[in-house]
């Protein structure tokens, strides 16, 4: 004897997927409606199960994502102790310098936590090896060597000039601690996310500034290099210029003084700011892809919880 259904065949390969591996995959928006997807459940009795693994994943992602404000909170701390250290004060010193107990303080706590995490994300990892060599990992290690480079330097106390040239060179690494934002920043992942899927059409646009500028160099030079007391003395002098006007930053420092040239920096400023304002729409359209592919997962979540 045989059972036919009358149910939708798209959403039931999900549901026997489901059954299969316990992963429940949302088809795609033109397949099929949210109220759809739950009537099938409901049909075939896995609306049940579904809920309870939903309920289970929405705790353990409320629980990351306090973990990771936490994380964000300490990140924030430590970044604007780097930046309030270098201040002057009102006797000359800076204060790093007024107040090196507090600062060591607040440095010392910030990277014994960032200390904890990298080595408990390093001992979790399954290929070690592959983690230390990821540049994310190299970033974070960066942002952590320096505090122990300045803590054995502040030990032995050393007046090498050598020395000091070192551990100034590896506290400018301190500042790669503001990348830790991006792995705790949803927002951010979204965003860096849109431009690397946009990476073609934006290098398309990189290649067409850069063609655009040495043409222009090219051009203000030969017309520019015969006047008196010039500055542009050869191309790449020129490119300097270009890349300030195409930018529209415009620093004054090196300007043309004949017609001709006057005309072409003023073509360099509008083309400049022609390119520049197309890369907005290519990574607006890429985060409103990005949001409509959330939006199914989005409205799972909405309707379990109602």
């Amino acid at each position: 004897m045989e059972y036919f259904f009358d149910r939708d065949p798209v959403i039931f390969k999900n549901i026997a997927e489901f059954y299969r591996d316990g992963k429940f995959h949302l088809p795609s928006p033109t397949a099929g409606c949210m109220e759809a997807i739950l009537d099938e459940l409901k049909f075939l009795e896995f609306l049940n199960i579904l809920c309870r693994i939903v309920a289970v994943n929405i705790s353990s992602w409320e629980t990351k994502r306090k973990e990771e404000e936490t994380k964000g909170t300490v990140v924030l701390l430590n970044i604007s102790a780097i930046v309030a250290e270098t201040v002057p004060t009102d006797s000359g010193l800076k204060l790093r310098e007024a107040h090196a107990n507090v600062f060591f303080g607040i440095d010392s706590f910030c990277v014994g936590i960032f200390t904890i995490e990298y080595v408990a994300r390093l001992y979790s990892a399954p290929q070690r090896l592959d983690f230390v060599r990821e540049m994310s990992n190299v970033i974070d290690l960066l942002g952590i060597v320096p505090y122990y480079i300045a803590v054995i330097e502040r030990a032995v106390k050393s007046e090498s000039s050598v020395l000091d040239f070192v551990i100034t060179i590896f506290r400018m690494f301190r500042v790669f601690r503001v990348t830790k934002l991006a792995r705790h920043s949803e927002r951010f992942q979204t965003l860096l996310m849109s431009v690397q899927s946009a990476g073609t059409e934006l290098g398309g646009i990189l290649f067409s500034f850069l063609a655009l500028m040495v043409t222009f160099s090219s051009m203000m030079y030969y017309f520019e290099r015969k006047e008196d007391d010039t500055k542009f003395i050869s191309i790449p002098a020129a490119c300097w210029y270009t890349l300030v006007t195409m930018t529209t930053l415009g620093y004054g420092d090196m300007f043309p003084t004949t017609v001709r040239g006057k005309l072409l920096g003023a073509a360099c400023a509008l083309m400049g700011v022609l390119l520049l304002s197309l890369p907005v729409p290519i990574i607006e359209r890429k985060l409103d892809e990005y949001a409509k592919s959330q939006n199914p997962r989005k409205k799972m979540q909405i309707s379990q919880k109602s």
